[in-house]
């Protein structure tokens, strides 16, 4: 059970296992049927494809982002398998394995995934008791080392061109609305509130208004639609289907 992955857009999903950590990050049941090739399965199916590929071997090219979330939203931060290849890992393994990656334009989307990714995780984590230690201490510092990163990248109009990997000029909303949703589920309470990130949203929402006529990239638009969503529903509560948001820990 497995979604077809291709470079670009269309109707393939163009990153390893997003299309379902999507859906799970949307709060799809996992008993939730599917008909494929007239038979029935159900989306924990898909989890589970998402689980048996999974390596940390880099000949397999892994894009382990998505990946992260899924395996973490629906076996735990604890978890400890062995994949399709007989590779025996554990989840922290996997985080590991993300973290060694580069954050940059030479990464998917700008690193931005990655980040979203294990920032998720390492908020599921401890949300659920677990330490600031090993891992996921390196997480957090990481966390906070490209929170910097998007501040100072952050062009004069208060959006992103580059990502995080440096100021550059004028709007891109695939930039923009990639930062903004990673920023919307890592800031702090208080860091949400800062005026930065408040000009930031402000300019993200109206780009879209006002470009409501012209032609725009699907998956640049789902990112920032669904960065908005976070931050809406983290300072002021649900809005609509409320989307299944691992908070910051409170230390």
């Amino acid at each position: 059970m497995d979604v077809e992955t291709q470079a670009g857009t269309g109707v393939f999903q163009g990153h390893q296992d997003q299309f379902v950590a999507e859906m799970v990050q949307w709060g799809l049941p996992r008993d939730t049927e599917f008909v494929v090739d007239g038979k029935k399965k159900t989306f924990a199916d898909f989890h589970h494809e998402s689980l048996m590929r999974a390596s940390v071997n880099k000949k397999h090219n892994q894009e382990l982002s998505w990946a992260i979330l899924i395996i973490g939203e629906n076996f735990g931060t604890d978890k400890e398998w062995t994949n399709k290849d007989g590779e025996k890992l554990t989840f922290e393994d996997v985080v590991r394995y993300e973290l060694d990656q580069p954050v940059d334009e030479s990464a998917a989307c700008g690193g931005t995934h990655r980040l979203f990714g294990f920032t998720w995780a390492y908020h599921r984590h401890r949300e659920k008791g677990g330490t600031k230690e090993g891992v996921w201490k390196d997480a957090a510092n990481k966390i906070e080392e490209f929170k910097k990163h998007a501040r100072e990248s952050q062009n004069k109009n208060y959006c992103w061109t580059k990502y995080v990997s440096g100021r550059g000029e004028g709007q891109d909303l695939a930039s923009t609305g990639h930062v903004i949703e990673w920023l919307a589920l890592a800031l702090t309470d208080d860091e949400l509130k800062q005026g930065w990130i408040e000009d930031a949203v402000s300019e993200l929402a109206m780009s879209i208004i006002k470009g409501r006529d012209e032609r725009i990239d699907g998956g640049a638009f789902y990112h920032a639609a669904h960065g908005l969503h976070i931050y809406y529903n983290r300072r002021w509560g649900p809005l609509g289907s409320d989307p299944v948001i691992p908070l910051p820990p409170k230390d």
